[in-house]
């Protein structure tokens, strides 16, 4: 059985509403392997959860566009300062490739955009702090800025990916625990 299969018959037990424990069990029976069918269903979300943070996910996604169009307009201006209309076209697109992707992961529901925006937020944050006696106040308040991104990135992903601890499905005593 292939992904897409896998994925439609978790799709159709999340329209039956049947919890997430008996889809895996269903899963097991086809003799689809309990790592591969685990993380299938960890790393879908439930239509139920994110009917509730729709909201919050609306929040995340407008932060990708936004990022993405600053990178963009950041990679004018300095591709614009180095040379010809070509010059520019590529590090524009060099430079928003990247923000672009993850919003674009953003509205596919995918896990990945969120663990990699948490790292891209962690890491600038610890750049920011090594420069911060340079300008204080400005740094202060970008950390800020950085910190409750990074929370409400953290606090969405929590929500609609309840079985994943940051990369794989959560295993207890050797059995894959779901929240329904």
């Amino acid at each position: 059985m292939n992904r897409s299969a896998i994925n439609a018959l978790i799709q159709q037990g999340y329209a039956r509403e049947i919890s997430k424990q008996q889809i895996f069990e269903q899963l097991c029976s086809a003799s689809i392997p309990p790592a591969t069918a685990a993380h299938a269903i960890s790393h879908m979300v439930n239509p139920v959860i994110y009917r509730r943070y729709r909201g919050y996910v609306w929040w995340v996604r407008g932060l990708g566009v936004l990022q993405a169009m600053v990178a963009v307009l950041a990679g004018f201006w300095i591709g614009r300062g180095m040379g010809d209309g070509v010059t520019t076209v590529l590090i524009m697109l060099a430079m928003g490739i990247v923000p672009a992707a993850l919003a674009y992961g953003f509205f596919r529901n995918h896990i990945l955009p969120y663990n990699a925006m948490l790292v891209f937020l962690a890491m600038e944050a610890a750049n920011l702090i090594m420069h911060f006696e340079s300008a204080a106040r400005q740094i202060s308040l970008l950390l800020l800025l950085i910190l409750l991104c990074f929370m409400l990135l953290l606090y969405v992903r929590w929500r609609l990916f309840p079985e994943i601890r940051w990369f794989v499905p959560k295993r207890v005593h050797g059995h894959y625990q779901f929240v329904d």
